[in-house]
């Protein structure tokens, strides 16, 4: 830190380099103007056109970004106003100004001696659009000597500092030091000036007590530098000082800072306080909430107010008790004051308990509405409020409660270190009387006629969970028990009609079996088991149907009695089995042989047994050729022997004998006779029955009666 006096002296070393600036200033406006034009010429021809090197930094500075972008040759004589090879992981960060302004320098390469804020050295690069303004890039910087930092440094409050022509310049601001934190190799100090709050940022240096200067009023001398975004808006500023001689303590913070004067929470802010630069403000009160290293909560005998912690400070290293900070405690609290949302608070504070240690139980907290905690009168006072536990936000960084009272809704907040089980056990729908700071959010939007805030919403700050008490548990039939009720009865319909789903198929299942077995003993009882044709019973009951229905419609029937020829000379001499595969094989060529309207099925032993439907005598004796000429036109194929079968048909038609069946089966069975005594394989009809075979249907007759009576 330095004093007028070091500095006059500094001014007298090196005025003969001011007089040389000076002296020169003319010429370089000259060349400035030169520079530009030239650039413009440039500029509008063709890009293959030589660049002309640069060689003032406001000709550099002043380049758009399309201008810049072009790469443009510079080469600067310049003093170094800051230097700072830490801040920025991209490039080493440093600031040059000649006689006719500042501009940034990345720099690509140094020479091997060492560069420092006040060397005067050689700049050489190229221009580029930079993050903000146009810079230069890829630098090379030699030292040619030690000169000296600029004498004029203009004082810039914070709406100069933002406009863009401050960008690099060497500037002067006036303000009181809020905070000092370092991080790396890098000292950031938070100055309030008269009409806002900006960082000045160094490179920290060895033995040097930056925490001293909380709560001075200083000078400081440094580079004015522009935050921006990604898109080069500019979003604040920041300024970068060189070293502590570059800094003027002009108002040094008290010696004592809890030995200050104490003021009532109820005279900050006042319109008769001093202007924006004012020092810290010394509040005395009842501990109300304490979250250790963000936030500590008091009342006096006028008001409430929560401050922002960010150090502790203990008197009396010897006794750390005296940080054990508990709920009733008396505290000195020092800050500085800022307007709140209803209420003012203290930023970048410290406390310590109040000597000797007392309690102080006269402030009890307020039972207030949600409606009246709106009004924000309650702002930063402890009170007691109810309101329904409705759920948790989960997405919030500390834990917090949702509450809902009347139309209001409004989240509980704990700090985590206070997180217990408690809370998981409190169920939703539960009536909770809850004590804490209230903390409300004015709408900014919105404004009473009067000037008085209005309140957009508000929060209730906790301890712990034991400012929670449970006032009403929620009633057993509640929505989430209604649901699983619901659910339950659902699951129950559903698995009744899964059940009669189930149910319904197996009875579907066991009725097809049912009738797939009815169907298949059906079959068995009609059907002859050994060539699948119709049984005799079966092929008799067709006939008799047959009959009755040509009877009725006026139709004849034809009735064939077909028997296989010498069927036992292959029984006896080839077996059983092979008479099987006979009589099955003659079965499938008799099947194939008739048309669909007719019937075939096995009247016994070796002979089948043929209805042929509307069909006359001679046509019948016809198809039974051609059924005769399917049989016995290919030999039976059994176990390599090749088995030649011949059959004698026997035909008759109901128009000539009549429409009972017995009658029919007699005259058919005496045909087919009439053609094995003709030589067997053949077709015989006949039109009468002769004396034998009437007599033999007579005498049948006769014994059917007699079994009757």
């Amino acid at each position: 830190m330095t004093t007028d006096t070091r500095e006059d002296a500094e001014v007298k070393r090196s005025g003969f380099l001011t007089l040389w600036c000076w002296g020169r200033w003319h010429t370089v406006v000259i060349a400035a103007v030169w520079t530009l034009f030239a650039l413009r010429t440039v500029g509008a021809q063709s890009p293959s056109a030589v660049l002309p090197t640069l060689t003032t930094a406001l000709a550099a500075h002043q380049l758009t970004a399309q201008e810049a972008q072009r790469h443009y040759p510079v080469r600067l004589r310049a003093v170094v106003t800051y230097y700072d090879p830490f801040l920025d992981q991209r490039q080493t960060a440093m600031f040059v100004q000649d006689s006719s302004r500042g501009i940034f320098v990345a720099l690509m390469h140094i020479s091997a001696q060492t560069v420092a804020a006040g060397d005067l050295v050689e700049v050489t690069g190229l221009s580029s659009p930079g993050d903000y303004s146009s810079m230069v890039d890829h630098a090379h910087v030699r030292v040619i000597g030690k000169a000296h930092l600029p004498f004029i440094a203009p004082r810039l409050n914070m709406n100069a500092i933002m406009d863009s022509q401050a960008d690099a310049e060497w500037a002067e601001i006036e303000g009181v030091v809020h905070e000092v934190h370092t991080s790396g190799k890098n000292v950031y100090i938070n100055l309030a000036l008269k009409d806002g709050d900006i960082t000045a940022i160094s490179v920290k240096e060895d033995g040097v007590d930056y925490n001293g200067l909380v709560d001075s009023r200083i000078l400081l001398r440094g580079v004015a530098a522009p935050m921006f975004n990604h898109k080069r808006q500019m979003t604040g500023a920041r300024i970068f000082f060189p070293s502590v001689n570059n800094l003027k303590v002009v108002e040094s913070a008290p010696a004592r800072p809890f030995g200050i004067r104490t003021q009532r929470v109820a005279d900050l802010l006042l319109s008769t306080l001093k202007s924006g630069m004012h020092h810290r403000d010394h509040i005395r009160g009842m501990v109300t909430l304490f979250w250790p290293g963000r936030m500590l909560c008091v009342q006096d005998g006028s008001g409430s107010l929560c401050a922002q912690i960010d150090r502790e400070t203990v008197p009396n290293p010897q006794d750390r008790s005296q940080g054990n900070v508990q709920l009733g405690a008396i505290v000195d609290v020092i800050g500085f004051s800022e307007v709140g949302e209803f209420t003012p608070t203290l930023i970048h504070s410290a406390y310590q308990l109040a000597s000797p240690r007392v309690t102080d139980n006269r402030h009890l907290p307020v039972v207030i509405s949600a409606s009246q905690a709106m009004h924000g009168d309650h702002d930063a006072g402890l009170i007691t409020i109810e309101g329904k536990l409705i759920g948790y936000d989960r997405a919030a960084d500390d834990p917090t409660l949702m509450l809902s009272s009347g139309n209001f809704v409004f989240p509980v907040v704990l700090p985590k270190q206070s997180l217990s089980g408690r809370l998981s056990r409190i169920e939703e729908g539960s009536l909770l009387r809850v004590t804490g700071i209230c903390s409300v959010l004015a709408d900014t939007t919105v404004s009473e006629g009067d000037g008085f805030p209005v309140g957009k919403s508000f929060r209730i700050l906790l301890q712990s969970a034991e400012g929670i008490t449970v006032a009403r548990r929620p009633s057993w039939w509640n929505a989430a028990h209604a649901l699983s009720l619901f659910a339950v009865a659902l699951l129950a319909a559903l698995a009744a009609i899964l059940g009669v789903v189930v149910l319904r198929h197996r009875v579907q299942a066991q009725t097809r079996t049912i009738r797939e077995s009815e169907a298949r003993f059906r079959h068995l009882a009609t059907h002859d088991s050994l060539t699948k044709l119709p049984n005799r019973a079966s092929i008799l009951s067709s006939l008799e149907g047959s009959i009755n229905e040509g009877h009725k419609h006026g139709t004849p029937v034809c009735v064939a009695l077909i028997d296989l020829d010498h069927f036992k000379y292959i029984n006896d001499t080839l077996g059983h089995l092979a008479g099987d595969e006979v009589l099955r094989e003659s079965a499938r060529r008799l099947a194939s042989a008739i048309r669909s309207d007719d019937v075939v099925g096995r009247y016994g032993g070796e002979e089948f047994l043929v209805v042929f439907n509307n069909m006359e005598l001679e046509t019948g004796a016809a198809r039974c050729e051609l059924v005769r000429q399917v049989l016995c036109a290919q030999p039976i194929c059994w176990e390599e022997q090749l088995l030649t079968i011949t059959c004698s048909i026997g035909v008759v038609s109901s128009h000539n004998t009549g429409s009972i069946v017995p009658t029919l089966i007699a005259r058919a069975d005496e045909a087919m006779y009439t053609a094995k005594t003709l030589g067997r394989n053949r077709v015989e009809t006949v039109e009468q029955l002769s004396p034998r075979v009437t007599e033999r249907l007579t005498d049948r007759r006769s014994r059917s009666l007699t079994s009757k009576l």
